[in-house]
């Protein structure tokens, strides 16, 4: 998933530098590059989108051009082994404007990113639970099938196959739902 932004700044080009560390390295971004008009900041792994249920914490990348009174912010996010959830996109894209607002006008963006956080954490504990739903509906037929077939490995498979299909389910109609 790529999203980017730019806008116009007037402050010092080492303000705004300045400001944009500030604003990643203090959500648990890492600068990995530093010039005098481009910074790029990385987190997460391949390893950790497996396992990390903060869409903060998926691998990105993110790269910051500041040229006279413009800057500009391309954010790389990784989403190999999730299914985005439309939460999950939004809370990116309210920490993408929270970071233009930190910029421009000096905005508390710290509590603000957090009850974002908040409030897509308990919206993935939804899907956990729709995950759950699926893979025993799935499997109790599978378990059946292994039974009889004598091979086990149906079981796990079709309790696999269930949780991500219901779940892909849930958030593609979560989708539609937000279009409407």
């Amino acid at each position: 998933m790529e999203k980017e932004t730019s806008f116009l700044c007037s402050k010092l080009n080492e303000d705004i530098k300045e400001a944009t560390i500030q604003y990643f390295v203090s959500q648990g971004f890492r600068l990995a590059e530093s010039s005098e008009r481009f910074l790029s900041f990385k987190r997460g792994s391949f390893l950790l989108n497996m396992v990390t249920m903060n869409p903060l914490k998926w691998k990105s990348i993110i790269n910051v051009e500041i040229g006279d009174e413009v800057v500009k912010a391309v954010f790389d996010i990784d989403t190999t082994s999730q299914l985005a959830s439309v939460k999950e996109e939004e809370l990116w894209d309210n920490f993408i404007t929270n970071y233009r607002e930190a910029i421009i006008e000096d905005f508390n963006y710290v509590e603000a990113n957090n009850k974002l956080l908040r409030s897509t954490l308990s919206g993935t504990r939804k899907f956990i639970g729709a995950a759950v739903v699926g893979a025993v509906a799935a499997w109790i037929p599978a378990a059946v099938i292994a039974h009889y077939t004598g091979i086990g490995s149906i079981g796990g498979i079709g309790a696999t196959a269930g949780a991500l299909g219901y779940l892909s389910y849930i958030i593609e109609k979560e989708r539609k739902r937000d279009v409407v």
